[in-house]
């Protein structure tokens, strides 16, 4: 059983609003009449990480503000629960919600992995642990690289981010490409996209250097006549920066304009090789931004009110905004959430619904 656990005014950065800018193809509608292999509609997907709504100016982001101008703007768009980045990431990879693609969040449990410690799904070796320990059935939905691959071509995936982010865009690769900075699939690709693109720079905040790699792959490898039906690339700025910098800060506010720039190259480079009019254009985000004051720790407060025997112990185990309890014990999940429940800190309690599809968990008040 799993209690999580989610405070709305103190505990949480991510915010809930999303954006989604589409500028559709103009040389033919969504759905085009049939066309030649070399003389279709394609997708280019860009993700900004932790992207707000405001920050969508002519002075941070003159190039996603042209666009926005241009195209058409989603502004009833929202991130799924819970609002973190792989848990997002794999949404957009499967178009299902969390509790069917089965990835619960930036930290998971796995305990044929470890029975007392949580996994961090921004690390690709360690969602490979995880995918190895329930034999490969990492995501519990189809991913939209697979259907790709189902269809004869291929889905191309460049980030800037995190491995693990990269890796869920498309965790089998299905015949695809995923260039990130520190992770090349499959494996026999990396020295030709090295010999490319040069050695992989070290991460910054801003992550400039990193960007501009990834665009670079993304320019050589998919966006050209012989390139895939459909790209994607996420820039792990505003993101990266805004966490350690705060939001408004210069160094947050240069991370943004240092993507738009990057963007930028895009457009130009689609402009320049005439394929502009042939792209449908999509701009989205995992998550905003909020700021957040004070922090608690779950852990603790469940040992000192007698809940957990000690830090390692595997009778109640908390990973990341998630609580497990060993044999799912109800007393001990009622005391838990009873305990929550009084804390000021503590916002919504989740638990398992009382019968499957409901709203009402099987604890009162969750």
């Amino acid at each position: 059983s799993l209690v999580g656990e989610l405070n709305l005014k103190k505990m949480t950065n991510q915010f809930y609003s999303s954006i989604l800018i589409i500028l559709l193809a103009t040389a033919t509608p969504l759905l085009a009449q049939k066309k030649t292999p070399n003389d279709k509609v394609r997708t280019l997907i860009v993700i900004f990480d932790g992207l707000r709504p405001d920050y969508i100016t002519p002075e941070l982001m003159p190039n996603v503000y042209k666009v926005k101008q241009e195209g058409t703007y989603g502004n009833q768009n929202h991130s799924v629960f819970p609002t973190v980045t792989r848990v997002n990431a794999s949404s957009y990879a499967t178009g299902s919600y969390p509790s069917q693609h089965g990835l619960m969040g930036n930290t998971v449990y796995f305990p044929k992995v470890s029975k007392t410690k949580g996994l961090d799904t921004g690390d690709a070796a360690q969602l490979m642990q995880a995918s190895e320990s329930v034999m490969g059935n990492l995501l519990t939905a189809v991913s939209f690289g697979e259907i790709m691959q189902a269809h004869g071509d291929r889905f191309m995936v460049f980030s800037s981010g995190s491995t693990g982010q990269a890796l869920l865009q498309n965790h089998k690769v299905a015949g695809g490409l995923i260039v990130n900075p520190a992770l090349i699939l499959p494996n026999e690709k990396m020295p030709e996209v090295v010999k490319v693109l040069g050695s992989p720079p070290p991460y910054a905040k801003p992550n400039k250097a990193r960007h501009a790699w990834v665009t670079d792959g993304l320019l050589h490898y998919a966006l050209n006549v012989d390139g895939p039906a459909v790209s994607a690339i996420w820039y792990s700025d505003p993101d990266g920066t805004a966490h350690a910098e705060g939001i408004g800060a210069e160094l947050a506010k240069e991370s943004i304009r240092s993507v738009d720039e990057q963007f930028g190259r895009i457009i130009a480079h689609l402009k320049k090789m005439k394929m502009y009019k042939d792209y449908n254009i999509l701009i989205s985000t995992d998550h905003g931004f909020v700021t957040h004051v004070g922090q608690n720790n779950v852990s603790d407060f469940l040992i000192n009110s007698g809940l957990k025997e000690h830090k390692e112990s595997e009778d109640v185990v908390v990973i990341g905004g998630a609580i497990y309890v060993k044999d799912h014990q109800p007393e001990k999940i009622h005391a838990i959430v009873k305990a929550l429940q009084q804390q000021e800190w503590i916002g919504a309690v989740f638990t398992k619904g009382i019968q499957p599809g409901s709203d009402i968990g099987v604890v009162e008040g969750t």
